[in-house]
C-alpha cells in the first residue's frame, strides 16, 4: 500500500478489499464524515451523501440536503438517481409528514425512470405514514397511474377514485386532473359506470377550476359520454379550445390529452395545433414512464389518418419501450393498435402475431379495450383471407361483448364490417335489426364519421 495524498494505492485488487472488509460500521461512518469536511465547497452533492452515510438516527439538516440533491438529478433528468437520493432524505427525517412527502418524491421519481415496483413500494410506504389528506391523494393518484401502466387497470381505478375524492374539497385542480386520468383508466377497461360517476364527480368542479386543468377534465368528460352513446361534440370542441388557450404546468404529465380531443372528435381542422405541439415536445419534455402512451396516441392518431408508415413505425417504439418499462397496460394497447393497422394493410402475419401477444395480455391484466382491438384485427385478417363466416361470428362476439359491457360508442361497434362479412356471405338479412339500432346511434351521436359508417351499413 501507497500513500498518494489525497489517493490510498493498494498493491492488488484483493488486498484493497480485504482492507475494506476489516473496516469497522463505526469506523466506515467516521471516515464518510472525514471526507464530508474535507470536501471542497463545489462538491454539495458528494458532500451531502457521504453525511448520509455517516449518520445515525434522524437529521433534517441531511434530510434537506439530500431532498437538494434530488432536485439537482430531477433537472437533469437522472430520476433513478433522485429516487436514491430522495428516499434517503425520506428516511433521515424527524417528521412523518416530511418523510411521506419526500417518499412520494422518490416514488415519483422512480415512476420517471421507469421502475414501477420500486415506485409502489415506496408510494407504499409514503401511505403508511398516515399523511394529510391532500397529500395522501398525491400518493394514491401516483400509486394509480403506476398500476395504470403496469398491471391492475381495476387498481389504479380504485386508487384513482379514493385520491379524486380526498382531493375535491382540498385541492379541486388536481381533483379534476385525477378525475380526468379516471376515465381514461375507465375506458381501458371499457367500464362505463365508472367512468359516468368519475364525469359525476368532475362536472360540479369544473365551473370552480380554470385553465388546464379544466380543459383535460372537459375533453374527459366528453369521452365517457361518447363510450356512453351520449352526443360529446360540444363538450368536446370546448375542451379543445380551452387547452389551446390553456399553457400546460411546466412538467406535464399529461400531454397525451391534446391528442385525445382530436382523436375523439374526428374533424381535420379542430386541434391540430395541438397535436402539433405535443410532437414537438415529445422527446425533449417527457419522461421514459409516460413515453408509451404519448407515443401510442400519437401512433393512433396517424393510423385513423393517412399516415400508416410513421403510424406502425411509432407503435413499434411504443411497444419496445413498454417492454423495456414492464409497461403491460401500453404494451397490450400499442400491439393492438398496430395488429389493427397491420390488418387494414393486408400483413397478415404482423397482425396475428401482434394480436395474440396482445390478447394474452389484455386477457391476463384486463385491458378490455386492447382486447376489442385485437379482436377487430383478427376478424379483419380472416375477411381479407376468405374466412367470412369467421370473420362474421369474431365481430358478432365483440358486438354482443361491448353491448353488455354498456359500450354505445358507434365508433368502436364492429357492425358496419360486420355487414359487410354477412352481405359477402348472402346473410345481410339477419343483419338488418343491428343496423337499425347502429343508425339510432349514429344519428344519436351526430358526428360525420359514425353517420358515414352508418349509411355504407344501411346500404350494403
Amino acid at each position: 500500500m501507497t500513500l498518494e495524498p489525497p489517493l490510498v494505492r493498494f498493491a492488488h485488487p484483493l488486498v484493497r478489499a480485504a482492507a475494506a472488509a476489516a473496516v469497522t460500521a463505526l469506523q466506515r461512518r467516521q471516515l464518510h464524515a472525514v471526507v464530508a469536511d474535507t470536501l471542497p465547497a463545489g462538491a454539495a452533492d458528494q458532500r451531502a451523501l457521504h453525511r448520509s452515510a455517516a449518520l445515525v438516527g434522524l437529521d433534517d439538516g441531511v434530510a434537506q440536503a439530500l431532498e437538494e440533491v434530488g432536485d439537482r438529478a430531477t433537472a437533469r433528468a437522472a430520476f433513478s438517481e433522485a429516487a436514491g437520493a430522495l428516499e434517503r432524505a425520506a428516511h433521515a427525517s424527524t417528521r412523518p409528514e416530511e418523510r411521506a412527502r419526500r417518499l412520494l418524491l422518490a416514488g415519483e421519481a422512480a415512476w420517471r425512470s421507469g421502475e414501477h415496483a420500486r415506485a409502489a413500494q415506496l408510494l407504499g410506504e409514503a401511505a403508511g405514514h398516515h399523511p394529510p389528506a391532500e397529500l395522501l391523494a398525491r400518493i394514491d393518484a401516483l400509486d394509480g397511474m403506476v398500476a395504470a401502466k403496469a398491471g391492475s387497470l381495476s387498481r389504479a381505478r380504485d386508487s384513482l377514485f379514493r385520491a379524486a375524492e380526498e382531493a375535491r374539497e382540498v385541492a379541486p385542480e388536481q381533483a379534476l386532473i385525477l378525475a380526468a386520468d379516471l376515465i381514461d383508466v375507465c375506458l381501458y377497461l371499457l367500464d362505463t359506470p365508472a367512468a359516468q360517476r368519475a364525469s359525476a364527480l368532475a362536472v360540479p368542479l369544473l365551473d370552480r377550476v380554470g385553465g388546464h386543468a379544466a380543459a383535460v377534465a372537459e375533453i374527459a368528460v366528453g369521452m365517457a359520454a361518447v363510450f356512453s352513446g351520449e352526443p360529446a361534440t360540444d363538450r368536446l370542441r370546448s375542451g379543445v379550445a380551452r387547452l389551446a388557450d390553456s399553457p400546460p404546468p411546466s412538467r406535464d404529465s399529461h400531454a397525451a390529452w391534446e391528442m385525445l380531443g382530436p382523436l375523439f372528435l374526428r374533424e381535420a381542422d379542430t386541434g391540430g395545433d395541438l397535436v402539433r405541439q405535443a410532437e414537438d415536445r415529445i422527446r425533449g419534455d417527457t419522461d421514459l414512464g409516460s413515453l408509451p402512451h404519448l407515443l401510442f396516441h400519437l401512433a393512433r392518431h396517424d393510423a385513423t389518418g393517412q399516415r400508416w408508415q410513421r403510424a406502425a413505425s411509432r407503435y413499434g417504439e411504443a411497444i419496445q419501450i413498454a417492454r423495456e418499462t414492464d409497461q403491460s397496460t401500453e404494451l397490450a394497447m400499442s400491439l393492438a393498435g398496430l395488429a389493427w393497422l397491420a390488418g387494414r394493410q393486408g400483413r397478415d402475419g404482423v397482425c396475428r402475431q401482434a394480436a395474440g401477444e396482445a390478447m394474452e395480455l389484455a386477457l391476463l391484466h384486463d385491458v378490455r379495450l386492447a382486447r376489442v382491438w385485437a379482436m377487430f384485427a383478427l376478424a379483419e385478417a380472416d375477411l381479407a383471407a376468405g374466412a367470412v363466416d369467421a370473420a362474421a361470428d369474431q365481430l358478432a362476439n365483440i358486438d354482443e361483448w361491448l353491448d353488455r359491457l354498456g359500450v354505445r360508442d358507434p365508433d368502436l361497434s364492429p357492425v358496419p364490417e360486420l355487414v359487410e362479412c354477412l352481405a359477402r356471405a348472402g346473410r345481410a338479412g339477419s343483419a338488418r335489426e343491428r343496423v337499425a339500432v347502429f343508425i339510432a346511434r349514429a344519428g344519436h351521436k351526430g358526428q360525420p364519421w359514425a353517420r358515414a359508417r352508418a349509411r355504407r351499413a344501411a346500404a350494403l
